[in-house]
């Protein structure tokens, strides 16, 4: 019974980090539809929102996310996603510090792969089906 006690413990854990990336973007704007995508790792997982993904060029597709960054930082960003040459790169970036006024990026990162097993890799299989 104590190890079923523990599991009960662990997923509302898991559901309130869930919840938690919702509310980085703030107060859910109306249409606004989100949907999370994991890797392998316990860790490693990204929510985004489905009604924000349009075509950006040939089998390309830019979104919004929201997650983490290194050390916990909430993270916003809009990506785009290369489905012929499974890459991906930050199109706008925004980052909230405790303490630290909000840093807002509109410069494109470099493109980046995409591995397979990642949050990225499962949300890049499903936006270019």
């Amino acid at each position: 019974m104590a190890g079923g006690k523990g599991k009960r413990r662990v997923l509302p854990a898991i559901a309130a980090g869930s919840i938690a990336c919702l509310f980085l973007w703030g107060v859910a704007e109306a249409g606004e539809r989100w949907k999370e995508a994991r890797g392998k790792g316990e860790q490693d997982r990204v929510v985004y929102d489905i009604d924000s993904v349009v075509p950006s060029g040939p089998d390309r597709f830019r979104v919004r996310i929201a997650g983490f960054g290194e050390g916990g930082t909430p993270r916003k960003s809009v990506e785009e996603f290369d489905c012929a040459n499974r890459i991906v790169r930050d199109v706008e970036v925004v980052l909230e510090r405790p303490g630290k006024p909000v840093s807002h990026s509109f410069t494109p990162t470099e493109w980046r792969d995409v591995p397979r097993d990642s949050s990225r890799g499962t949300l890049l299989k499903s936006l270019c089906r």
